[in-house]
């Protein structure tokens, strides 16, 4: 999947802010070499097509705007309308496939993370890699479109600040109200399902769908 190319501005952005000393690394050069041959069937197929038929593979082709006239019709693209388009529509998809609670903690956990990496700088706080990575996914959806399927993307790290948040609450209440810690987490955890079973599972579900 060519979205997987997303994982190269991430690692250079990581090694660029935290480890520039690995691009003099014997092993960075390994790396490319290693991706390289990982993508060259996918690279020799599109060089290939090119030469036959002067134009990459769907894909390629409709992310550098090239006319293919077998191509007219492109399923799942017409949707992505224009850049203010897929702003208006982020909010409102994201909130189609997930609920309103894990939303909320989503936002809390981020804030949570900004503020540690603010206060103990990039180079030291552990969550700037998981900030890092959010940025590049979220930012990607700006360029695919905010499809459902696309944002399902973006469920591991909503889920990951999410928990963030929890601990960070798990841990303040340990001071002084230990025993609120499970109900709080029970409480999360029957929403979810009973959010998860409406939505995905029951014949009737009530509300909007999705």
């Amino acid at each position: 999947k060519y979205t997987a190319l997303i994982l190269v501005p991430i690692f250079l952005t990581i090694l660029l802010i935290r480890r520039r000393d690995y691009f003099k690394s014997f092993y960075f050069l390994i790396s490319i070499f290693c991706f390289l041959a990982v993508a060259s069937p996918v690279i020799i197929y599109n060089i290939g097509l090119y030469q036959r038929f002067g134009h990459f593979d769907f894909q390629l082709s409709y992310v550098l705007g090239q006319k293919v006239e077998g191509w007219e019709y492109a399923p799942g693209k017409e949707a992505i309308g224009t850049l203010s388009e897929r702003f208006k529509n982020y909010g409102p998809n994201l909130l189609k496939i997930n609920s309103p609670l894990i939303l909320l903690l989503f936002l809390s956990g981020l804030i949570y993370s900004l503020r540690e990496v603010v206060r103990k700088g990039q180079r030291f706080s552990s969550y700037f890699i998981l900030l890092v990575f959010l940025l590049w996914f979220a930012s990607a959806m700006l360029v695919i479109g905010p499809s459902l399927r696309f944002l399902s993307m973006l469920t591991p790290w909503l889920a990951i600040f999410a928990a963030i948040f929890l601990a960070y609450i798990g841990e303040y209440l340990f001071q002084t109200r230990g025993r609120l810690i499970p109900a709080l987490y029970m409480a999360v955890i029957v929403f979810e399902a009973a959010y998860s079973f409406n939505s995905l599972i029951a014949l009737t579900p009530r509300g909007k769908i999705p």
